[in-house]
């Protein structure tokens, strides 16, 4: 899709029945298109600027519109809505460098909300942890609903049709597609970089403190109806856009850095504030959660000695225990490094028994946060499999499998 056919098919983004293969190239091009992007959104802005907020009340029986009508008057209204925007680029520029607006007055403003409501597509696996981004995934469906109640934030992080967590006030809990159910105290981050999503907030916050460290670039630029805040570091680039007229986040965009490369990651498509959330929906959990359940607060409870023993390993010393304890039964440090694969302990240590392990080496990958294991297993057959075990730090400070076994 080209830019032109970009404005002739923008009429689909203003339609009450889009057709969803059409918004979805639209949506596509304008990941990679920036002018169309700031074309459609000064578009959308006018058009609600000329769309009335008040509608009189209907009568008893109201005329419906054949479609192709509909389509009619939302083109006028786009056309109307471009002739506006026009006018106003006569006397402004599209883009400009401005520092009337920063992160700390947005982050002022959004203070003053409560409950908040995000959809986000982000380059994931379904089931995959929270923390996992990787540039060569589709773009997975992603909710992030937090609820306001007294002094307490319930939230609810949710990925479509996979992993998906929840904090009750109390406990935190999650669960995968595959069945997979864990449970955990309030102070243990099930959802890792996750978390800075929970609210707009939080990621305006830690975009500030890496300003405030120097750790980030920041530039700002204005149209006529927003503020767009870019923060760059190492390895991100966030965009940030606010609506002048709520002053509010109202669109982010994430962009990982590597190989002098930017890949776009995670893009907002709706930012709500203040709406009506279920608490029942939100807190939903599935059918025998509580019996199934892996407590991981187990886990913890690790003595002092015992853990600064196990901090100290390198993700291979840390391999090679972990997968000898697997193959000749070792019960305790199964609870220590599969506490989120207890469900499927008895397949595992059935596959592994009785092998031998050896030649294990670390493999660096740019795409994940942990650490990727490679060794050897012996079978009692005397066949030699090459394996792979992927490992992280958990927040008890000790490597905890991750996957790729």
């Amino acid at each position: 899709m080209n830019c032109e056919d970009f404005k002739e098919k923008m009429v689909e983004m203003f339609d009450n029945q889009p057709d969803p293969q059409t918004v979805a190239e639209l949506e596509s091009h304008m990941e990679s298109c920036t002018a169309c992007r700031d074309y459609y959104e000064q578009t959308k802005a006018v058009a609600e600027m000329l769309t009335p907020r008040h509608a009189p009340q209907p009568k008893a029986r109201r005329l419906r519109l054949p479609k192709v009508l509909g389509r009619v008057a939302i083109a006028c209204l786009i056309f109307g809505a471009g002739v506006v925007a026009g006018m106003c680029g006569l006397f402004s520029s599209e883009a400009r460098a401005t520092s009337a607006f920063s992160i700390g007055d947005g982050l002022a403003n959004i203070e003053k909300t409560g409950s908040c409501t995000m959809k986000l597509l982000a380059r994931t696996l379904n089931d995959e942890n929270f923390a996992y981004f990787d540039p060569k995934c589709p773009f997975m469906p992603i909710t992030v609903m937090q609820l306001r109640q007294r002094d307490t934030l319930l939230w609810r992080v949710e990925k479509k049709h996979g992993r998906t967590a929840l904090f009750d006030g109390r406990r935190q809990c999650m669960w995968t597609s595959g069945g997979l159910m864990w449970e955990a105290p309030a102070e243990y981050n099930l959802i890792e970089d996750m978390a800075v999503l929970l609210h707009p907030r939080y990621l305006l916050k830690r975009q500030a403190d890496w300003i405030e460290r120097k750790n980030a670039r920041m530039s700002v630029a204005e149209t006529d109806s927003s503020w767009v805040i870019v923060t760059k570091t190492g390895q991100w680039k966030i965009e940030n856009t606010f609506l002048k007229r709520d002053r509010l986040l109202h669109g982010v965009r994430a962009w990982m850095t590597s190989g002098g490369g930017e890949t776009l990651v995670m893009r907002s498509t709706e930012i709500s504030y203040d709406a009506p959330i279920d608490r029942r929906q939100l807190l939903r959990l599935p059918k025998d959660f509580d019996s199934k359940a892996t407590n991981l607060a187990e886990s913890l409870s690790a003595s002092r000695h015992r853990k600064a023993q196990l901090s100290k390993e390198s993700a291979a010393e840390a391999a090679e225990r972990i997968m000898t304890a697997l193959a000749k039964g070792d019960t305790l440090s199964r609870s220590e490094a599969w506490v989120n694969y207890r469900q499927t302990m008895p397949q595992l240590v059935e596959a592994y028994r009785g092998r031998r392990m050896s030649g294990f080496k670390e493999r660096k990958s740019k795409d994940y946060a942990g650490t990727l294991v490679v060794f050897n297993s012996i079978t009692a057959s005397g066949d030699t499999l090459r394996s792979q075990i992927a490992l992280r730090r958990g927040q008890q400070g000790w490597w905890v499998v991750d996957g790729g076994i």
